[in-house]
Parts: C-alpha cells; structure tokens; sequence
C-alpha cells in the first residue's frame, strides 16, 4: 500500500487559490496514473492525499515505483496562475499483510510512514514498528482506547463558554466587569443580564481517570485519525439537543453552538441524527448553531451546501468558524447559507496593539454584514479590544474577559436559578 501526500500543498492554495489547488490535484491524480500498473488499485483519499493498492509486488517493486512515482511529480512543473510551480509528495509503504490486517491498520501504517518522509520532503519511506512513530502509535492507540471507552461509559462532560451579544434587540448597553478572585466576571444590569448571553458554545471534555478533566487537545487528534470522531459528534450533538430540550422556556431562551469536525460533513446520518432528535425533542431549531470550518467548508462547497441545506431549511443556524485564515475564501462565503462569521482569534489577540489585524477585522466585518451574517470575535481577553470591536460593529463577542469555560450543567443551573429569583 502507497500513501502519497503532496507537499505543502496548503501553500498552494493560500497563494493561488483552491481553483489552482484543484488544477494541482489534477496533474498529480495523471501523473500517479500514468506510473501505476495494470491491476493496481489508485484512490484519492481526500484532500492531497493519495493511495496506490498493489497486489502481487514485493517490496522491492513496491519502492522502485515509489521512487519512480517520486520522479515524475517532482518533473511535473505545474503553471499556477501564469507561475511555475515545483511540486513534490512525500510517500509511506505499508506491507500486506506484515503491517496490518485489517485497512484501518494498514491506512494508519502507510500513513506513518507517510509522515517520516515528509520529515525530509520529497522522499519515500517503509514503515518500520520499530521507529519513533511506531511508539507514538502505541500511544494513539492507547487514546483511541481510552476515548472509545469514555464515549460508551459515559466519561465526557460538556463545558460551555458564554457568547455575548454587543448589540442586541438595537440596545446599546455597557459591558462592566469586575475581578473576582482568579476570573473575570461577567455583570450586566439586572434587565439585560438575560439577554447579554446570546449562546453558549459547547466544549468536550474527557473525565480524567483519578479527578479533573482533560482537554480535547489531548483526544482530539486520534478523534480525527481513527475515525472516532463521528461517535463523538454524535454524542455531543445528541447531548446539545438534550440541554435545550431540559433548559429552554419561555422567557428563558437557550442557544447552543456545537463544533462539527469535516468528517461530519461527510456523513449523512449525522444531519438525519439532528433531524430526528429535534423531532424526538419539539425544541426550537433556531437554538441549535453548528459551528462549521472555514477550511472544512471551503475543502468541498457543494458537499457543504449538501449538508448545510436541509437544516437550514428546518430552521438550525450555522456559523463559518476559524473564518479569515483562508483570506481568498471570501469569494466562496457568498455561497454558503451560513447565518454567522466567526472571525478566527488569531485576529482578536493582538488587535488592540496591531494595525493590520484592525484593517483586516474591519473587513471581514464589513463583508460578513455586506452578506447579510453577523460577525463572532472570540478570544476577547481585555477591554480595550472588546471596545475596538464594539466600534468595528461586531456583534457578538467570545473569550476569557467575558466568561471561562465550566461545566455546561452548572452554568445553565445556575444561570436558570438567577434567572427565577429575579
């Protein structure tokens, strides 16, 4: 099995576009064609990745039409634009059945293998159990393990982090916060305090093993690679939709905004999953926001706009997250039927001490509302950016000034007390 990768192929499509990113793909997809041999099996796996089934080839052959492969993509000049540009792949070989029985194992192999040839670039590799990324796929393996685990005996928790609305109902009101011991608290007046959380957006977490909690950056890579992700979105999305069924009422507004990864693009039964449960549950599905992003959005816009349409047509909104990495992806945001841009935080952090991040904020929020979206800024962690932001016209504000993360029954619980006693 050949597992090929192009290199730095992300480059390509922030300097040229995906439209010469697609033309890219193109020449290399005839490029592997061209050197495999009758009866080989050649797949595009998503993205820039590519596979080659050979059956009947030792390894020997296996590498010299790696090599070869290697080659000719190299030779292959592509015109970009009106520019030449070098292209290289990196490519890993997994042996059947010596590295793995089933395709899950041999695809992770191979892709190991993958990655120990970019280490150099333009190279190929055999997997080898005995090297450095061998031990770190014990240490996935042990994750996938372990959040398989949690997912069937109920050890992940929901933390939220509050989503608060700068202009809402055309009030303007002032934010005031004040420290109390080690957190920022969020105090609003008494007739606005409802409405200043406009959402919460849910965060997973993973029940440590003794107490405390451990953070998805831990969970969420094997998540992604094992496939494991879908069992998790599905979990937190039946989750969200239990906590607006359990909170909401009226006067009581609840709306929560939960993360989908780009492999839930790609699977039906994840929208008929959303589908059936707001049936099952009656609740309103304006109060479920999925969070979508840019990069997976614009990966593949008709298969977005396959996934977005018919929620969107139920009444659940959707917001672009991460939104300005990809900054020529302003021409496919006119396409999406999404409701919110979520400016990506790499923008917010510096923004009350960087020039260019202020002009480039300033315009995203300008298209959002010029497309008819509101604008998100997460990642507000003083009040000077919060009033810079306030100024630009977003509208709505995320981050640690304005609320940390904590567990999502406790906030709701207790925000439903205040809410009563009031």
């Amino acid at each position: 099995l050949l597992f090929l990768d192009i290199d730095n192929f992300k480059a390509v499509n922030d300097e040229f576009g995906h439209h010469s990113g697609d033309d890219l793909l193109r020449a290399v997809a005839g490029a592997i064609k061209s050197v495999t041999p009758e009866g080989g099996m050649l797949a595009r796996l998503g993205g820039d990745e590519f596979a080659i089934l050979l059956e009947g080839h030792d390894l020997a052959t296996a590498a010299g039409l790696a090599e070869e492969l290697r080659i000719r993509i190299r030779n292959e000049r592509a015109v970009l634009n009106g520019h030449s540009v070098a292209v290289t792949a990196s490519i890993g070989i997994a042996l059947i059945p010596a590295h793995g029985r089933t395709s899950q194992e041999l695809l992770m192999h191979a892709d190991l293998a993958m990655y120990e040839a970019k280490e150099d670039r333009d190279s190929v590799h055999v997997f080898s159990p005995d090297s450095d990324y061998g031990a770190g796929l014990t240490e996935r393996r042990l994750w996938e393990d372990r959040l398989r685990s949690a997912i069937e005996h109920d050890r992940l928790v929901l933390f939220a982090q509050p989503i608060i609305g700068l202009h809402d109902s055309g009030e303007q009101y002032e934010l005031l916060v004040r420290m109390h011991s080690e957190d920022i608290v969020l105090i609003a007046p008494t007739s606005l305090a409802a409405a200043a959380v406009a959402r919460n957006e849910l965060l997973v977490r993973m029940a440590g093993e003794d107490s405390g909690f451990i953070a998805p950056g831990a969970f969420l890579p094997t998540a992604e690679r094992s496939g494991l992700v879908h069992l998790l979105d599905r979990w937190v999305l039946k989750e969200a939709i239990r906590l607006i069924a359990t909170y909401n009422a009226p006067g009581r507004p609840l709306a929560l905004a939960v993360n989908l990864s780009a492999r839930s693009l790609k699977d039906e039964s994840i929208a008929q999953l959303i589908l059936t449960e707001i049936g099952r549950t009656g609740i309103d599905p304006a109060a479920l926001i999925l969070e979508i992003t840019e990069t997976a959005a614009i990966a593949d816009i008709d298969e977005a706009w396959r996934f977005i349409e018919p929620l969107k047509r139920l009444g659940c909104r959707f917001a672009i997250d991460d939104f300005g990495v990809g900054f020529a992806s302003f021409n496919y945001l006119k396409h999406l039927p999404v409701d919110h841009v979520k400016i990506d935080g790499s923008f917010i952090r510096n923004l009350a001490h960087d020039p260019q991040d202020r002009h480039l904020v300033r315009a995203m929020v300008e298209v959002a509302h010029g497309l008819g979206k509101r604008a998100v800024a997460e990642c507000v962690e003083d009040r000077e950016t919060l009033e810079i932001l306030r100024e630009f016209g977003v509208d709505y504000v995320q981050g640690f000034l304005l609320g940390r993360p904590g567990p999502v029954e406790e906030m709701l619980s207790a925000a439903q007390r205040r809410l009563e006693a009031a």
